[in-house]
């Protein structure tokens, strides 16, 4: 199940909103749909054998992010010109696709 909520308002200004899925085990995988817009999306995908970060680049199409039964997500959806620096990549090179973040730096 994913659920959807709001940043505190001292963070509105840069974060639109958040996101979290919880595996479980039971249901197999599902899929989280990420809407067309110009929002950078960091996504954490956490399971027994470790965590991953992509950041999902601006969208001119939907984009489908896989939610398998073994793993908890959270995501937080910056708004346009929000995302801090996070990696080596302009905003612009990730139209309609993603980068996986080996961790945060800085």
């Amino acid at each position: 199940m994913v659920v959807i909520g709001k940043p505190a308002q001292d963070l509105a200004g840069q974060v639109q909103l958040w996101w979290s899925a919880q595996g479980g085990g039971a249901g197999g995988r599902g899929f989280y749909e990420v809407p067309p817009d110009g929002n950078m999306n960091l996504i954490f995908r956490f399971s027994a054998s470790g965590w991953r970060m992509s950041l999902l680049g601006p969208r001119t199409e939907k984009a489908c992010v896989e939610i398998d039964e073994a793993s908890d997500y959270f995501c937080l959806s910056f708004n346009p010109g929000q995302t801090p620096r996070l990696a080596d990549v302009r905003p612009s090179e990730l139209v309609d696709t993603f980068a996986d973040l080996p961790g945060l730096g800085g």
